[in-house]
């Protein structure tokens, strides 16, 4: 972007601490359903989309593209053919991020990052509230998560994918607002020139400014001015 006559090495510096200081409020900013209350509401939302029950997110991956260094391109190359992260997220009915998982590069699959994520290892040691995830059929099918039939012979299993599929439409939508808003994270603007590690930062910075804006409505074309709330929603 343009950053006037400051040096590169004067935004980056900035870029880093700035992103570091936001990732503080990720556990706050950032908030999976975990008690009755919140998975109700957030099932009543996901149900006014087109009747699914007992939803608790829909689930996908996305790549962030980063320049990467050519001795780990093997790794941070992806099935698409450019370097990135690939980046799992959660999100709620209203495009909310509520569960993120920032820290593998491009090339594993978006099943194994669910594997080895923590929200499934809570899943699997039980006590979450009653409900499931959707995914797509890159996803395993689990009772925690539900995904499309692969080859429906019947009409009403034709239906539940027609459901399923319009019910996850909010996470590409969700993911489309994200990088609409930080294009830092779109490809087609820009590619992130950080270490992977602040790249990641820089993720979860831009989700948790994501969240609050989705929170208090503030739309992409809000001008700048609005009143700051930030500090009173998470210094409490």
């Amino acid at each position: 972007g343009d950053v006037g006559n400051m040096s590169q090495t004067s935004a980056s510096r900035i870029i880093n601490s700035v992103s570091s200081a936001l990732c503080n409020f990720a556990e706050k900013g950032i908030k999976f359903p975990v008690t009755p209350q919140a998975a109700m509401r957030t099932a009543r939302g996901f149900a006014e989309i087109n009747g699914f029950p007992k939803v608790l997110g829909c689930i996908d991956g996305t790549h962030i593209a980063l320049k990467i260094a050519k001795k780990d391109q093997n790794t941070y190359r992806n099935r698409k053919g450019y370097d990135s992260l690939n980046v799992q997220a959660v999100c709620n009915a209203s495009a909310e991020i509520t569960q993120l998982t920032v820290k593998w590069p491009g090339s594993p699959h978006d099943s194994f990052i669910w594997r080895n994520c923590d929200l499934s290892e809570k899943f699997e040691a039980g006590g979450m509230p009653d409900g499931w995830l959707l995914g797509d059929a890159g996803y395993p099918l689990q009772s925690w998560l539900m995904t499309p039939f692969r080859k429906p012979k019947e009409e009403e299993e034709e239906a539940y994918n027609l459901c399923l599929t319009k019910t996850r439409q909010v996470i590409e939508r969700t993911f489309g607002i994200l990088k609409s808003r930080f294009r830092c994270l779109d490809r087609s603007g820009w590619v992130l020139q950080y270490t992977p590690g602040v790249c990641c930062r820089i993720i979860v910075a831009c989700v948790v400014l994501h969240n609050y804006c989705i929170r208090h409505h503030v739309s992409l074309t809000d001008p700048p001015g609005k009143k700051d709330m930030f500090s009173e929603e998470f210094m409490h």
